[in-house]
């Protein structure tokens, strides 16, 4: 959660610069509610992968389904 607190200066910075574009971030489930209360105008996309007790070598349909959640939203830029 505390990744997500520091990144949200960022993110409301960019919001800022950029209020017609379209932002969307990744972040775990888990943190689904304080997301939405820390950066308002961002889409939050969640996954259920926490990449602390779960290798990604072993997640492999679940990392399948996020790119395909990703290419579905077409992004110019993905960070």
């Amino acid at each position: 959660m505390g990744d997500l607190v520091l990144f949200s200066p960022t993110l409301l910075a960019l919001r800022s610069q950029w209020p017609n574009t379209r932002i969307q971030v990744l972040i775990r489930g888990a943190y689904k509610e304080i997301a939405q209360l820390l950066v308002p105008n961002v889409e939050w996309l969640f996954t259920d992968i926490d990449p602390f007790l779960v290798n990604p070598l072993e997640a492999k349909d679940q990392i399948t389904q996020l790119r395909s959640l990703v290419k579905e939203s077409t992004p110019d830029l993905i960070v």
